[in-house]
């Protein structure tokens, strides 16, 4: 889950919510996606970001005007 403060916490099948990381983005967009090694990949308006399962976050691509979403395919 992300929210206006840019922190993603996680919420565990019980419901459960612990912090997970902090971004500091132009924009987050609308999607998020999991790669096959479970990190999560999320686009900030300038970069795709990759944030492993520690939290993480490590810039795959950068460069981008408007990187607002990411969909899995």
């Amino acid at each position: 889950m992300a929210g206006n403060s840019f922190e993603i916490d996680k919420i565990s099948p019980g419901g459960e919510v612990t912090h997970f990381a902090n971004i500091k983005p132009e924009f987050v967009g609308p999607g998020m996606a999991f790669d096959s090694r479970k990190n999560l990949l999320i686009a900030d308006g300038q970069h795709v970001l990759r944030i492993s399962r520690f939290g993480t976050a490590t810039p795959l691509v950068s460069g981008f005007t408007r990187a607002l979403d990411m969909r899995k395919t």
